[in-house]
């Protein structure tokens, strides 16, 4: 979802004209308010999510690819904190041609939606991922 303009401006809320996008100094500044309790309390968990996500698409074109540090060490310690086999993504891959290809990408590296339109989802470290994953299941990865 991209960040509405307003009078040549980018705001990250859309609704009440918040948090500007238009260069690393506005960016940065919020990322920095909206994580203080006083404006995130104003935003429902989806709104608020939104909202993170336009800021940190803004600060990856703008700033740095990787994102806000504390985005980075915030998606890192989620993976930490996740039981193996507890974490499911699925998506569909269409599949066309007589024959299946020789590679199938599940998750992409980066952000990604899938293709019904969910997400963003973050995969900062795929890799990792990978290793995990295959620690995980000792019979291979399943596709059906």
């Amino acid at each position: 979802m991209l960040a509405r303009e307003h009078f040549g401006f980018k705001f990250a809320d859309e609704k009440n004209l918040k948090y500007g996008l238009n260069n690393p100094k506005d960016i940065r500044a919020s990322w920095n308010y909206i994580h203080q309790e006083r404006q995130s309390s104003l935003y429902s968990a989806p709104e608020l999510h939104a909202i993170e996500s336009r800021i940190e698409a803004a600060w990856r074109k703008q700033i740095d690819p990787k994102g806000p540090p504390e985005a980075q060490k915030r998606r890192k310690s989620a993976l930490d904190a996740a039981p193996a086999g507890r974490i499911a993504l699925c998506n569909a891959v269409e599949l066309t041609g007589d024959e299946p290809p020789e590679w199938i990408e599940l998750v992409p590296a980066g952000t990604f939606r899938t293709n019904d339109g969910r997400g963003p989802f973050e995969n900062p470290d795929p890799e990792r991922v990978v290793a995990m994953s295959r620690a995980a299941m000792k019979g291979g990865i399943p596709i059906d």
